[in-house]
């Protein structure tokens, strides 16, 4: 089965960070293994990541099998049941997630389309990585532009080293994706997250595209110099508050049993 992905962005009360990331943390786990109505086994869950911050959350999930018996699905699920209802008092936007055709609703208006996905090789030095993202706030009817600049823009250098050649990080993963006035950019590595996306921000290939997707952009900014990329990186950054992992390979193994 085909490996996709998918984000839903919560637009959420600002100072509400630290609960929501709780709510997400304290919710049980779900059931990966996915079926259509007439309860063939169609796929399964593998990764459930989710960052918070400056007035949004966004779930990112990774699956096996087709979008639509993914997020109904998810939609079915008591627990995410369960997590929808008590989150609901910190989300701005209106929606009734009483039911499944409303909760339907509400994951395609904040769902968000997979444009990027590259991967790096591990160090190899059993080193923990780190996740982090970037929100993109959008002018009105420009995700398609920005999509295709995610997609065409340049593998950068992954490692950073110090002036004696000793590695001090690497990227290892990007996650890009763009819907409803957003765009979310999320990374991992290995090393000191700060140091990684200095050394990122810092080439010309990744400077020119901060450039281009500028005139794009809901707020203006300025990512040329240090303090500015660092002002960003403040007011756009989300923490990762968690990481779940299925083994792939579930749905398979349900079919065969």
């Amino acid at each position: 089965m085909a490996i996709g992905w998918f984000a839903l962005l919560y637009k959420i009360t600002p100072g509400s960070e630290e609960e929501v990331g709780r709510l997400f943390r304290e919710t049980g786990l779900a059931e990966p293994v996915v079926r259509n109505d007439d309860g063939e086994i169609v796929g399964q869950l593998i990764t459930n990541l989710v960052f918070a911050g400056n007035g949004h959350a966004c779930r990112v999930v990774e699956f096996e099998g087709e979008l639509r018996w993914v997020g109904k699905h998810m939609g079915g699920q008591k627990v995410i049941q369960d997590f929808e209802r008590d989150v609901d008092q910190y989300v701005e936007v209106e929606r009734d997630m009483s039911d499944l055709p409303g909760r339907m609703a509400f994951y395609r208006e904040a769902g968000m389309r997979h444009v990027l996905e590259r991967s790096y090789e591990s160090s190899g030095s059993g080193a923990e990585s780190t996740w982090f993202s970037l929100l993109y706030k959008l002018k009105p009817g420009h995700e398609e532009a920005v999509s295709e600049l995610f997609a065409n823009s340049p593998r950068p250098d992954h490692e950073v080293h110090a002036d004696d050649g000793s590695e001090l990080g690497r990227l290892l993963t990007t996650q890009v994706f763009v819907g409803n006035g957003h765009a979310v950019r999320a990374i991992e590595v290995e090393g000191d997250i700060r140091t990684v996306a200095a050394h990122i921000g810092s080439q010309p290939a990744v400077a020119a595209f901060e450039a281009q997707v500028e005139e794009h952009l809901r707020e203006p900014r300025d990512v040329r110099s240090p303090e500015g990329a660092k002002s960003f990186f403040a007011t756009e950054g989300m923490q990762n508050v968690l990481l779940r992992r299925f083994e792939p390979g579930l749905a398979e193994a349900a079919r065969a049993g």
